[in-house]
């Protein structure tokens, strides 16, 4: 009946909204990373993690309270438990804390294109996990994937390696950085998923942005010995960048909440993963990178991986 077809077409859009959330913050990210690398140059990673927290976090509480003064009620803030809290702060721990200002150092040694594509290959220890703790079937589509996407990166490396041949040691260490950077941002996805308050990604990520600012200072302590920056920016700065981070820090973590909690873990992780093919122009005309074919091409045969892998 037309009626029970439009119930299906609405529960299919329904259905669609978590994978668009996941790939928005894909194209967000690769709209606002290659910024944040510029920005990171002159001021250190904190300093735009910090600043990235900071926005988002008076957005989300502006937004928060907004809808409790035009509702009259303050209910969603009963879902907060403090399981779900705790779940929150670690992913805050692996992106903002460690993984994104980890990311950054490394974009900024070796090339954001080959740091980001490293970093983005975080599905494969998703994929690895599945096989060796819940027995998951290495079909052989994934097989295919996990060939593509472990091959592109290499390549990505050995095009890179080319170009640092000067200091082949010290490429090789911020490649290691990179791998670590992917290990943090697959915990990231595996950490939000965990909590039960994605129900409402706006008090989740206004929780996420609270704890990730004394986890920043904390954090802070140890990256001065690898960059040391201050840990924060200058207020012409800051308020110059305030829309960026605003809708990267609110927006890409409000779409990144929704998108894991809608979606299967793998599918969310690789719809989330897509930056680096999203990313390369905006490198290329910010000139934190060069354009390349042999690299575009790998990173074409990563995002293939990626996707063969889910």
């Amino acid at each position: 009946s037309p009626s029970s077809a439009a119930k299906t077409n609405k529960q299919r859009g329904v259905q669609l909204l978590g994978p668009l959330a996941a790939f928005s913050t894909s194209a967000i990210w690769a709209y606002a990373s290659p910024r944040y690398a510029k920005i990171t140059v002159d001021f250190g990673p904190v300093a735009v993690n910090l600043s990235r927290a900071l926005a988002a976090l008076l957005v989300a509480t502006m937004v928060l309270a907004i809808r409790a003064v035009s509702t009259g009620s303050f209910a969603s803030f009963n879902t907060m438990d403090i399981h779900s809290v705790a779940w929150l702060s670690l992913s805050m721990l692996t992106s903002y804390g460690l993984g994104d200002a980890l990311f950054f150092v490394a974009a900024s040694k070796i090339g954001f294109a080959t740091a980001l594509a490293i970093g983005s290959s975080f599905p494969l220890w998703s994929a690895c996990a599945g096989w060796w703790f819940r027995g998951e079937v290495l079909s052989v589509d994934r097989l295919a994937g996990l060939a593509l996407l472990v091959g592109g990166v290499v390549a990505i490396v050995a095009l890179g390696r080319n170009e640092h041949a000067k200091k082949p040691g010290t490429y090789l260490r911020w490649v290691v950085l990179s791998i670590f950077v992917s290990l943090l941002w697959s915990a990231t996805a595996f950490f939000t998923s965990q909590s039960t308050m994605t129900a409402d990604p706006t008090l989740a990520t206004a929780i996420r942005m609270a704890a990730a600012i004394p986890i920043i200072f904390g954090v802070s302590f140890f990256l001065k010995r690898v960059n040391p920056k201050p840990f924060y920016l200058p207020g012409r700065v800051f308020w110059r960048s305030f829309p960026l981070f605003a809708v990267e820090g609110f927006g890409g973590a409000l779409a990144y909440v929704y998108g894991m909690s809608h979606t299967d873990l793998a599918v969310g992780s690789a719809l989330s993963s897509l930056a680096p093919v999203l990313s390369v122009p905006f490198a290329v005309l910010l000139g934190l990178d060069r354009p390349s074919i042999p690299r575009m091409t790998a990173l074409i045969g990563v995002v293939v991986g990626i996707w063969l892998l889910v």
